[in-house]
């Protein structure tokens, strides 16, 4: 803990005052004295998440507040949440809080809000896209009415209490445990979640689950480790995980029945064990991922228990750090696949969390700060975690794992988690007027959408914050790290749909699909949900003509392995375990497979079914692996490759044609 009387004051100052602080008569004598330098040196600007704002006008003005949910109202802009990062004050070992904060010092005055003004930041909106599209690249252009925002403001936790440097943390981190982080999902798409037995049951001998796992190497545990070190000493931490089987504490000794309560706690070896330790009780979770995702049952047990927590009341701050993949996959709602139903065991709906955190007045709600990482079942922004962490004063980040290098996943999990703890004793806000969210205008209602652009930081009075013009991004990449350029830091704002009103898309059957899609108004989130009609197999349906491909290796007697490829051109599909699948793969005439000469097949494929070529576009194509052994002189490469081929493909049928399906589900008619 900080000393009880402590002096702040420049480190220019040092030398001069410190005889005359050490008879500071605000102080009891008897009270051990600390000197602080506060001095900050400039860093970085980062935007970190931004909300839908409305203009309030009072008898003092303006003021521009959060507009989380509305129905009826249109918001007046955004409010964009910055980091502004410095150097860590030199003599303070126990503050690790970059941020820069009102009362820091700054050359030879302090940081007052006054100061901060609007004509020091320069702002550009370049894109604004609904994230139900790929984005590769931006399709529209957005200007702002003006380079400058129209307000800028410190945002306090706890807006009755001048709290800040200082001031101690309680922080509770929450970890998904659930079986996407590590792959254990249905093996092909949708990638839905399912119990870790209906899973195994699913897939194939020798599949390797890890293909389709979010986090593999469990970048988000060092991540969690990395930021619980970068606290101050003493802010109190704890740390929780979720999925379909548990709730649990991150804590040891495990037996200690009261470890809820006393591991929130300064004592990080609960947690990361001791330097002697091999292992620790947060790397012990490595491997034990497995079923769904009660995302809302654990954020109101938690939110529940700092509630209550006389650690976390005695804080200066209290905050919720939630890491997940995704939506929850346990509660009843839009965000269940048609396959399964609500978890027995943990089941909390998102209206249950909401309002019981709306019962609270703005200022007294727990700050709740979601990083979604992308699964390769749920590449979406979560609506739901977006509203809810606008609801506390928290931030939302998105993180497309699945587009990161893994080996540099960890690095920008790391970076994510850091900035969003830099901001636990308060952050800017920067008010932008923009009339694209209204109602009605521009962007597309019941969307979450991304938001990218570049702004800059500009000299102000006395050259502050800055004394060159600093540039920053919410775009992909990562300005001040060079391999994390993939990392898509752009913003997540929800513009909402209007419940029972049917203003979302209506009923299509997509080009080249198994299925029908139903969009409508979701009242959970207010933005537009769709559920997938699958039709039966053996139907032809929307599929389209798809393009086939036959892959052959083989040893053509002289040693050599050739390599050729037979493009079967675009043949008509059916519709099979959800998927447009092409039909029986050709096989040449009996005496090219079956050589009167040979004692063994020369062509055979080498596996049962058709393969997609991409993976995530099941349109992209398919393909079969053969391969060629030249056992017979009188047999070639040419020979085969001359019989693969459809005879008048356009002319197929599938009506009443026979039809067959592969233990992994794929279908096969007959072709006549």
């Amino acid at each position: 803990m900080r000393l009880a009387c402590t002096t702040r004051i420049s480190a220019f100052l040092l030398p001069v005052v410190a005889t005359l602080l050490l008879g500071f008569s605000g102080c009891d004598s008897s009270e051990p004295r600390e000197l602080i330098p506060t001095q900050r040196s400039w860093d970085q600007a980062f935007i970190l998440s931004a909300v839908p704002m409305k203009k309030v006008e009072s008898a003092d003005g303006y003021s521009f507040e959060p507009m989380c949910r509305s129905a009826d109202e249109s918001p007046d802009g955004l409010l964009f949440n910055v980091l502004l990062k410095g150097t860590l004050p030199r003599g303070d070992k126990e503050d690790r809080d970059q941020s820069i904060l009102p009362g820091d010092g700054w050359g030879w005055s302090a940081i007052d809000e006054t100061n901060v003004t609007p004509e020091m930041f320069n702002l550009n909106i370049e894109c604004i896209e609904p994230t139900r599209t790929v984005w590769m690249g931006c399709s529209t252009e957005y200007h702002l009415d003006s380079s400058y925002p129209e307000d800028v403001s410190f945002f306090r936790y706890g807006q009755s209490d001048e709290k800040g440097r200082g001031s101690t943390v309680a922080l509770a981190i929450v970890i998904d445990m659930s079986g996407s982080m590590n792959g254990f999902v249905r093996p092909y798409p949708p990638y839905y979640e399912d119990s870790l037995t209906s899973v195994q049951n699913a897939l194939p001998p020798g599949y390797n689950a890890t293909l389709n796992a979010t986090d593999p190497n469990w970048a988000r545990l060092g991540a969690v480790e990395s930021l619980i070190n970068n606290l101050n000493p003493d802010d109190p931490v704890i740390v929780f995980t979720y999925n379909e089987d548990s709730l649990d504490v991150v804590c040891s000794p495990a037996g200690d029945t009261g470890r809820k309560l006393n591991c929130l706690s300064t004592d990080r070896s609960r947690i990361l064990g001791d330097q002697f330790s091999t292992t620790s009780p947060l790397k012990a979770l490595q491997g034990d991922e497995r079923g769904r995702s009660p995302l809302w049952t654990v954020v109101e047990d938690v939110y529940s228990f700092m509630k209550v927590s006389p650690t976390a009341q005695n804080a200066g701050f209290q905050h919720i750090l939630v890491i997940d993949d995704g939506p929850d996959t346990c509660s009843p709602g839009a965000d269940l696949n048609d396959c399964t139903g609500p978890c027995e065991k943990y089941n909390t709906d998102y209206a249950t969390v909401r309002a019981l955190i709306e019962q609270d007045a703005f200022a007294d709600r727990i700050p709740v700060h979601f990083v979604q990482m992308a699964a390769r079942g749920y590449k979406e922004r979560d609506a739901k975690q977006v509203e809810l962490a606008c609801l506390t004063g928290g931030h939302y980040t998105y993180v497309n794992a699945d587009e990161i290098v893994r080996s540099d996943l960890k690095e920008a999990m790391e970076v994510t988690l850091k900035r969003i703890g830099y901001t636990f004793r308060g952050y800017w806000q920067l008010a932008v007027p923009l009339q694209t969210f209204q109602k009605g205008i521009e962007a597309e209602e019941g969307h979450v959408h991304h938001i990218a652009g570049r702004g800059a930081v500009l000299p102000g009075e006395e050259d502050l914050l800055t004394s060159t013009e600093s540039k920053f991004s919410f775009s992909v990449g990562d300005q001040d790290i060079s391999n994390l350029g993939t990392v898509d830091r752009s913003l997540s704002i929800r513009k909402e749909c209007n419940p029972p009103d049917d203003n979302c898309t209506p009923d299509v059957v997509a080009e080249g699909s198994c299925f029908t899609t139903t969009y409508w108004c979701d009242s959970d989130s207010l933005t537009c949900k769709s559920a997938q009609e699958w039709l039966d197999n053996g139907s032809v349906g929307g599929c389209a003509m798809i393009p086939a491909f036959i892959r052959i290796s083989g040893d053509t007697g002289a040693g050599a392995v050739q390599y050729d490829e037979v493009d079967l051109g675009d043949v008509p599909t059916l519709c099979c375990g959800g998927l447009c699948l092409p039909p029986k793969r050709p096989l040449p005439p009996d005496e090219v497979v079956h050589p009167d000469d040979a004692a063994s097949a020369v062509f055979f494929y080498d596996t049962e079914d058709w393969i997609l070529v991409d993976p995530d576009d099941p349109e992209a194509g398919w393909v079969a692996y053969a391969s060629f052994r030249n056992i017979s002189a009188s047999v070639t490469l040419e020979d085969i490759k001359s019989h693969l081929k459809y005879e008048k493909v356009s002319e197929l049928s599938w009506e009443n044609s026979d039809w067959s399906c592969s233990d992994q589900g794929n279908c096969f008619p007959a072709v006549e």
